[in-house]
């Protein structure tokens, strides 16, 4: 078919623009993150109490899953990796896993790894609200 539309200059120049877009749009998200990292880092959140709070933590008293994500972000950009750990346990692996999923998109489509990531945040939210020893020291503190 010499008529088609995947290689018409319309086509083309639509991809053009989609691809200018999505580069803009990378671009701001980028520098939007990296105010954002800036500020953490000079504005710790446990000297600056203005950082958002976790909503569930707020109304229930649970720790949910990422309840001391902003802390071990903080704590891991003054290189403090033990204090980053205390925060949240999960937070360095989840940072992995994402870099993995970015990087090999097509397995956030197998079942077992889905499974396995839905296990493992359920589990680590039940654990670390449970008040004995050992579980109470994945609550973030």
């Amino acid at each position: 078919d010499h008529g088609s539309s995947e290689n018409s200059p319309d086509s083309t120049s639509a991809r053009d623009k989609m691809n200018r877009r999505r580069i803009i749009l990378t671009g701001i998200a980028l520098a939007g993150m990296t105010v954002a990292l800036v500020l953490l880092y000079l504005l710790p959140p446990e000297e600056f109490p203005y950082w958002p709070k976790c909503m569930l933590y707020q109304t229930t008293g649970l720790h949910c899953p990422g309840c001391g994500c902003t802390r071990a972000l903080s704590a891991l950009l003054h290189g403090d990796i033990h204090k980053c750990f205390t925060n949240n346990i999960l937070f360095i692996p989840s940072i992995i896993v994402a870099v993995i999923v970015f990087l090999y998109p097509k397995l956030i489509k197998s079942r077992c790894f889905t499974w396995t990531l839905i296990t493992t945040v359920v589990l680590f939210f039940i654990l670390r609200n449970l008040p004995w020893q050992p579980f109470c020291l994945l609550a973030p503190h």
